[in-house]
């Protein structure tokens, strides 16, 4: 699990994070609920995936990146964008063997504010357009996961600027953009 303090607007600490980052210690048991989301489950074939997220979403890519990597399914890209490298680049370990091991075709990283112009994943997704067009092309099923602020809607606005949004749209109708955002 990975989680991180959010605050809302007014300051106030996120609910769920607050909770777990101020009223729990590490190794504690916690008594949870898990609540699917139907319309981020992986497909069952394999057809190349685009992972596509930031901060905490890397855990929602990560459980479909080891399932594939358990079939053997190594048509895998994972975009993932975070603040800093050195203390943000969560599962780098087993991100790096998975690209070693060619259980991931592709990794393209996107680490904010480790140089001067800020890169976000959407700007990864603008620089390799042409790989995006393809991989699409070959049936690629694009899983977005992580903060619905900026991140998300500058997918969607990057991913509309390539592919266009009546493609896009197909996409979405298909079951081949699928996202789950907070």
């Amino acid at each position: 699990m990975v989680v991180r303090q959010q605050y809302d607007a007014s300051g106030n600490l996120g609910l769920g994070s607050g909770w777990l980052t101020q009223h729990t210690q590490v190794n504690n048991e916690i008594a949870l609920r898990i609540r699917t989301n139907e319309s981020f489950h992986l497909i069952d074939d394999n057809r190349p995936i685009i992972c596509i997220g930031n901060g905490t979403g890397i855990a929602g890519l990560m459980s479909l990146l080891h399932t594939r990597t358990r079939h053997d399914y190594t048509e895998n890209w994972l975009i993932f964008g975070e603040r800093q490298r050195a203390c943000d680049f969560f599962y780098e370990s087993t991100i790096e063997a998975w690209k070693t091991t060619g259980m991931l075709k592709r990794l393209d990283l996107a680490f904010s504010r480790d140089q001067e112009q800020r890169m976000y994943v959407q700007d990864v997704i603008r620089q390799n357009a042409a790989e995006l067009v393809s991989w699409v092309e070959r049936g690629a099923v694009l899983y977005v996961c992580g903060s619905i602020d900026g991140m998300a809607s500058g997918v969607d606005q990057a991913l509309i600027e390539i592919l266009g949004e009546e493609q896009v749209d197909d996409l979405r109708q298909q079951g081949r953009y699928r996202r789950d955002v907070y």
